[in-house]
């Protein structure tokens, strides 16, 4: 008899249970699993320890799919961030197009631009650049935290900050 166990749980059967059991990292699943397949490794006819395997991987690659439809993070809209990542240690845009859909102006007369994309950014130097409602820009981030304003076909460019 205890050459027939020792036939039914070949070291590969408990080699691949350990490594599942490490792969899963909630304790109890892989708990479970291990228990699973040692119930399986014990049946003694041959298609029935069969049918226990592949209905212990079955429900592997169920969990696994969950697991994975689970680690899908919501994706973040880059351009809504965009200067205003305050903290953040993801990747960020270097650049962003936009078109400008309202111009006020804030104290000394300088310009604040509302964008399509919902953001407003304030001119915070004394460059010439002249701009309008429905011109299309680009903003993009400059060194040490700074953004300049700037439109294609133009080569004059103003410093800006994010406002909202």
């Amino acid at each position: 008899m205890s050459t027939q166990q020792k036939r039914l749980t070949p070291p590969a059967v408990l080699l691949a249970t350990a490594f599942l059991g490490m792969t899963f990292s909630n304790e109890s699943l892989a708990n479970e699993l291990v228990d699973n397949l040692k119930t399986c490794a014990g049946k003694a006819d041959e298609q029935l320890r069969l049918a226990c395997f592949d209905k212990v991987v079955a429900g592997i690659e169920d969990r696994t799919r969950v697991d994975q439809i689970q680690a899908r993070q919501p994706v973040v809209d880059k351009e809504k961030s965009f200067g205003n990542e305050g903290k953040q240690k993801e990747q960020v845009l270097d650049k962003i197009y936009a078109t400008i859909t309202r111009v006020t102006e804030k104290r000394l007369r300088d310009p604040v631009y509302q964008l399509d994309n919902g953001q407003v950014w304030a001119k915070k130097d004394s460059s010439r650049l002249r701009l309008r409602k429905g011109d299309k820009i680009y903003i993009e981030r400059g060194a040490l935290g700074s953004f300049f304003l700037g439109k294609d076909g133009n080569n004059t460019r103003t410093k800006v900050e994010r406002l909202r």
